[in-house]
């Protein structure tokens, strides 16, 4: 049984998963022509870090609001926090493809929406070096 685009209902094949890929690639190519650039959107929050790193006496040219109160308190003179960048995020997926996902109330499997959602996010994730 397919639906109108010819995929499947009931199954996912690899052809289907690797339109996900090209599908994934467009919307990239479209995004760059839209902002005129490529690559990662800037964060609209300005930070040092997210990760704590340590607490370190504090130098001339420090930020100000990065000092440990509670540390200068205790010690008689002030001190600065450090905090390290997060570099690498890993992501996992865990897909669920047991036969009680072998099911629809309308339309596709629930098992062939969870395969292609799966793809297209990896293919996503793959895309901005996320996945290793």
């Amino acid at each position: 049984m397919k639906n109108v685009t010819g995929n499947s209902f009931v199954e996912s094949s690899f052809q289907d998963l690797l339109r996900l890929r090209a599908l994934v690639h467009r919307e990239r190519l479209k995004q760059a022509n839209v902002t005129g650039k490529t690559g990662e959107t800037p964060s609209l929050f300005k930070t040092k870090g997210m990760d704590f790193s340590e607490v370190r006496s504090y130098q001339a040219g420090d930020d100000i609001r990065q000092i440990d109160w509670r540390v200068t308190a205790k010690y008689g003179k002030p001190f600065t926090k450090l905090y390290v960048e997060e570099k690498e995020q890993r992501v996992f997926f865990l897909l669920d493809l047991r036969s009680v996902m072998q099911f629809a109330t309308s339309g596709q499997f629930k098992s062939v929406i969870v395969a292609r959602l799966f793809s297209y996010l990896s293919w996503k994730f793959l895309a901005k070096n996320l996945i290793f």
